[in-house]
């Protein structure tokens, strides 16, 4: 489950490429970490995915991963707004980093998105995007 907004802001100048910032955070997210001496818990983090002309996701961006966290608050992050200029859909993938094996997901959520065309080639043209991510 997913729930956010999505906010823009432009003002004139030289025309450039604006940047897209992305402010996650994840609540009761799965414990895939199973400790013997501690709770479980897990070390989540997040792939920001986009669906390309063909249909099919690819990858933009990865958060960095939080250890031993089940209410994750992730830094910022951005990608170039070109990135997201042609996509109507963004999938948001969060798994449990480990360092031995292969990483655990944990949930994704799918989004549609406005018309990030037009947005993204504004002026100096802002974009923020948060979400509050609860994947049981």
């Amino acid at each position: 489950m997913g729930s956010g907004g999505l906010q823009a802001a432009g003002s004139g100048g030289a025309k450039q490429v604006g940047r897209v910032s992305f402010y996650l955070r994840g609540r009761s997210l799965a414990a895939e970490d199973t400790n013997l001496t501690r709770a479980n818990s897990s070390d989540p983090f997040y792939k920001l995915l986009v669906k390309d002309s063909a249909g099919k996701f690819v990858s933009i961006a990865q958060s960095k991963h939080i250890s031993q966290e089940l209410n994750p608050t992730w830094e910022a992050v951005e990608v170039r707004g070109e990135q997201l200029s042609g996509a109507n859909e963004l999938k948001v993938e969060v798994w449990d980093h480990d360092l031995v094996g292969s990483n655990d997901l944990i949930g994704v959520a799918s989004f549609t998105l406005p018309a990030m065309a037009s947005l993204v080639h504004q002026p100096a043209l802002t974009l923020t995007l948060t979400l509050t991510l609860t994947l049981t």
